[in-house]
């Protein structure tokens, strides 16, 4: 949890990236995906509070709408996935992303608005499921070539706005426990310590240094992920 808040502060992204490969092998697939999903909802409107910067609704419109429609099929899908399954398809998902950060180029053609929906649906979708909604709306907002602070406060509002609509979502299949609420609960201070704590760090680490501690990390969570399935 704590990494997860330090890793959301620090990039604007990273909770279920982080979180959900380790607490699924700890506490299963149908309590982690829910607890992910409220641990977002605290980090998301911490991390839009510190940054300080105004929401273009405009940019992120088409990418909101996908992920809003998805998020509740992506639910559904928890009950018709095997774990194994999931546990490979993050590992793939995570090597893809690592592979992506390290081959594309500097400077990329921006991938037109429209399109926003369809990587915001692929979000929405895999959200449901996994709260993994962020390798494909990093790959769109990366190619926008937003400013970091712009990057980052886009991003948060498409995972808050997913996270609160797969809250209801799980309500709905009933996969909210009395497990889960005891371990948001003890989870809570650890967030917002480690949001303030990134925040803070933010203005010590060098980006690009920083960007390679995370893709060294995501290389490590993917491989694991792939041999332990």
């Amino acid at each position: 949890m704590l990494g997860s808040a330090l890793l959301n502060s620090l990039a604007g992204f990273g909770i279920a990236l982080l979180a959900m490969p380790l607490l699924i092998g700890q506490i299963g697939l149908k309590t982690a995906a829910p607890l992910v999903g409220l641990v977002g909802i605290v980090l998301q409107t911490l991390s839009i509070l510190l940054y300080g910067v105004k929401i273009n609704v405009r940019q992120i419109r088409w990418m909101i709408l996908g992920g809003l429609l998805a998020v509740p099929f992506g639910v559904l899908m928890i009950d018709w996935i095997d774990e194994t399954i999931l546990k490979l398809f993050l590992g793939a998902v995570l090597l893809f992303y690592v592979a992506y950060r390290l081959i594309k180029q500097k400077n990329i053609s921006p991938i037109p608005q429209q399109f926003g929906f369809f990587f915001g649906f692929l979000g929405g979708l895999f959200g449901g499921a996994f709260n993994a909604s962020g390798p494909p709306v990093i790959v769109y907002s990366d190619s926008q070539q937003w400013k970091p602070e712009v990057f980052k406060i886009n991003l948060q509002t498409y995972f808050l706005c997913n996270a609160t609509i797969g809250i209801f979502s799980h309500y709905a299949a009933g996969n909210y426990t009395t497990e889960v609420f005891n371990y948001i609960i003890v989870a809570i201070p650890i967030l917002i310590g480690g949001t303030f704590l990134g925040h803070w760090l933010a203005r010590f680490i060098r980006p690009a240094l920083f960007q390679y501690v995370v893709l060294s990390l995501l290389l490590v969570l993917g491989v694991r992920l792939l041999i332990t399935a």
